[in-house]
């Protein structure tokens, strides 16, 4: 899906999206700004965070700097987003670190962790008053297929992907009493500037019959299912996690 067909198919999301307000993490660029832009097109008021200070010059939409490895974070934010009412969080924000599994540092594991565990469980949970202002919240996790699919050397990242997934199962039970849904979405290989170096290292042809429809995703495949998680079309699905991989994670033999 090109990026025009995703906002194509965002807007005819409007109906059940047009007037709400939306918090994403990790979304000054990549997957995380074409949720927000997907998100936009159907109406929404976005707001972005990401680690940089200063938001990029361009940027349409209204900017929050935090960096999501410290304790502080999440209180933070929610000081910032004040008693407005919040009715989509997608937790983008990730953290990856390349290394022998029995390599890793401490500091390896506690940023990873934190950022890509930690920190959207604490983020909701600040965040809760806000996302119970109005009804029909949704939030979505964004994990990865490597919640299930071993990657070697990325042990602290699939774990801690692992453990958003089940966080999302959790959350997703308990918090349906109170009005808010709780999803993931797990991308597959997906073109973006962070993954062009390891799709160039594996070939773009070996990835390509390693998924099933024969393609590498873009980001506007992720966020059109993230759009569509955020909706009321949506309305009867929890503790769900959405693959975006073009069946690559169904299939036995990828190279």
């Amino acid at each position: 899906m090109s990026t025009t067909e995703n906002l194509a198919a965002a807007q005819s999301l409007s109906g059940s999206l047009s007037g709400r307000t939306a918090l994403v993490t990790g979304a000054a660029r990549g997957i995380g700004l074409a949720i927000a832009d997907a998100l936009a097109a159907a109406g929404v008021s976005v707001t972005v965070l990401d680690l940089a200070p200063e938001p990029a010059p361009d940027l349409p939409y209204r900017y929050i700097a935090a960096d999501l490895s410290t304790a502080e974070a999440p209180a933070s934010i929610a000081e910032r987003i004040g008693d407005e009412p919040l009715d989509i969080l997608v937790n983008n924000a990730g953290y990856e670190v390349e290394e022998d599994s029995l390599e890793l540092s401490l500091a390896d594991w506690d940023r990873t962790l934190t950022v890509n565990l930690l920190a959207p469980v604490r983020l909701i949970g600040a965040l809760r008053k806000n996302l119970t202002a109005r009804p029909g919240a949704a939030v979505v996790n964004v994990t990865s297929i490597h919640e299930r699919v071993p990657y070697p050397r990325h042990l602290s990242y699939s774990v801690s992907k692992a453990g958003l997934s089940m966080a999302t199962k959790v959350l997703g039970i308990e918090l349906a009493p109170r009005g808010i849904r709780v999803n993931a979405v797990a991308p597959g290989v997906i073109r973006t500037a962070m993954n062009e170096h390891t799709i160039a290292a594996v070939g773009e042809d070996l990835f390509q019959r390693a998924v099933p429809t024969g393609t590498i995703g873009v980001p506007a495949d992720v966020a059109g299912a993230v759009a569509f998680l955020a909706s009321d079309a949506a309305r009867y699905i929890t503790g769900t996690t959405l693959y975006v991989d073009g069946a690559y994670s169904e299939n036995i033999v990828r190279y």
